[in-house]
């Protein structure tokens, strides 16, 4: 999900933007997502196009843009998180319309081969005339019999957008083609609360929080690199913080970021909050896990373990002084010196609670270079694996008898791979309590007395889980992942704006939710 922040005028309609200070309490954030769907008979390993514009249209005929630079976006990356990725002054008023621009013409999209277990390169891409694609204009289409949305000054909101990858392509893995018709939608309440992040250097730190110069993406985080903006991120006491391989919490982890030397790379997950529009910090990683200087990192999600020995599908590998290059499958390499933190989690933990199914990040040092057999060496006190939430699709097949038991669900893909590819051998303390994702025993999320519990999914119905796995070799048949999110799928938001003119009929698909209607009421306009 890419998250534009807008900066509201403060004023009346004028001939020029007016720009207003972060912390006033208005403004609108715009979302833009790969779109969680139900499940098809392949998934996007990587779909890596470039945003080159994002524009909105107020009633006038004057058109703001809202992306300061090009940026390029692994859509296939955003199913499960929100990226924030700029800020921009625009006028209060009403908007007609939006367009998104993306540029094929470098792509690299890849597709995940379900029976051979590789990854196949996209080579060709047309459009819906099967004309080579390369640069697309996708035009806002809001929903419900809306034609405008007013923009006022009074407060944030967050309007996003998803780009629904199943919908918006078709795909011929035999001859490496791919037909590209961009579907997008467009919801200002999302049900799908996602984890939200920020990434960027800190430029200030308060007693309440500091602020951040946000770098999307792979954007540089050198000095003098392209800014996208500044963004203000508020603590508290429940903060968890990762600093230097060091968890810490509250008051104390705000201390850890003040002593580092500034600007200093930072990853922010949390809230956002509609009142002042900043980011809420539930957890913050800097120091060496953001800089790690001579070291190489690898993003991926666990698929077997056999001792220290770890195998990672979907791996991204950061070479020292370079970006990311995607790699396809990866060996890593621990033992009992590797660091181990966990998301969100200020609490110890080992290279021990590293287990199959698990999304993680590490940082090593490549010890065979050659994509086919790439390795990473995270041992002999040089390496850090940091645990991140994982998201987990299928159906829930019985539930336990109150809404904090373990329910069972049946799981058809893990970070969007299908469960054949994962190895729960070693996962149980004993082989007979081996994680079955047939029947997979999920911890429930705590609710409060006034939220819905996960019992609102009906039985058997297309559900999403995101959390953490239990530690290797732990599960003893009681629990086997741990899930703060568990989401329907077809509560997912309706289609809102499509590449080529206005929706038929046929673009609506069963499944996708009703039609969006946006109401801006309240908002000052």
């Amino acid at each position: 999900m890419l998250v534009f922040v807008i900066a509201l005028a403060s004023g009346c309609h004028s001939s020029a933007p007016i720009p207003v200070p972060l912390r006033v309490p208005n403004g609108v954030t715009v979302a833009v997502t790969d779109a969680p769907g139900v499940f098809s008979t392949y998934d996007f390993a990587t779909y890596q196009v470039d945003v080159t514009s994002l524009t909105v249209t107020d009633a006038d005929g004057n058109v703001t843009q809202l992306l300061p630079a090009p940026t390029r976006v692994d859509f296939a990356r955003y199913d499960g998180t929100a990226e924030f990725v700029s800020t921009a002054t625009v006028l209060a008023g009403k908007y007609s319309g939006a367009v998104m621009t993306l540029d094929f013409s470098h792509a690299d999209i890849r597709v995940n081969d379900y029976a051979t277990r590789t990854v196949v390169p996209i080579t060709t891409i047309e459009d819906g005339d099967g004309r080579p694609l390369t640069t697309v204009d996708v035009p806002v289409m809001l929903g419900g019999g809306v034609t405008a949305v007013s923009i006022g000054r009074s407060s944030a909101a967050r309007l996003t957008m998803d780009f629904d990858l199943a919908a918006s392509d078709a795909v011929d893995s035999s001859n490496s083609v791919l037909m590209v018709r961009p579907v997008v939608a467009a919801d200002l309440a999302p049900q799908d609360p996602k984890f939200q992040r920020l990434r960027g250097v800190i430029t200030a730190v308060d007693s309440g929080g500091f602020t951040v110069d946000m770098r999307p993406f792979a954007t540089s985080l050198a000095a003098g690199g392209q800014s996208f903006g500044d963004f203000t991120v508020d603590v508290s006491d429940a903060t968890a913080y990762d600093v230097d391989w060091q968890v810490y919490q509250g008051s104390g982890g705000l201390a850890q970021i003040a002593a580092l030397q500034l600007p200093a790379p930072v990853t922010v997950m949390g809230t956002f909050n509609p009142a002042d529009g900043h980011i809420v910090a539930t957890d913050v990683l800097a120091g060496a896990g953001m800089a790690p200087g001579n070291r190489d990192a690898v993003q991926g999600t666990v698929t077997q373990r056999q001792g220290d020995t770890l195998q990672l599908h979907d791996a991204v590998l950061t070479r020292a002084g370079g970006g990311p290059d995607f790699i396809g499958n990866a060996t890593l390499l621990v033992d009992n010196t590797t660091a181990v933190t966990r998301q969100f989690d200020p609490s110890a933990h080992t290279v021990g609670d590293v287990s199959v199914g698990q999304r993680i990040s590490a940082i090593g040092v490549v010890s065979n270079p050659a994509p086919s057999a790439l390795t990473v060496d995270a041992t002999n006190g040089n390496g850090w694996i940091r645990m991140e939430p994982a998201t987990v699709s299928g159906s829930i097949q019985a539930r336990g008898n109150s809404d904090s038991d373990p329910f069972t669900f049946t799981v058809q893909n893990i970070e969007g791979s299908p469960v054949s590819f994962y190895d729960f051998t070693g996962t149980g303390a004993d082989p007979q309590d081996d994680a079955d994702p047939q029947n997979y025993l999920v911890v429930p999320p705590v609710t409060r007395p006034t939220e819905p519990t996960y019992k609102v999914i009906p039985l058997g119905e297309p559900a999403i889980l995101r959390g953490f796995v239990e530690p290797f070799g732990k599960a003893a048949g009681t629990a086997d992942f741990y899930a703060p999110e568990v989401l329907n799928i077809p509560a997912q938001a309706a289609w809102a704006f499509i590449s080529g003119g206005s929706p038929t009929p046929d673009d609506v698909q069963p499944g996708k939710g009703q039609a969006l209607n946006v109401d801006l009421g309240g908002t000052g306009a």
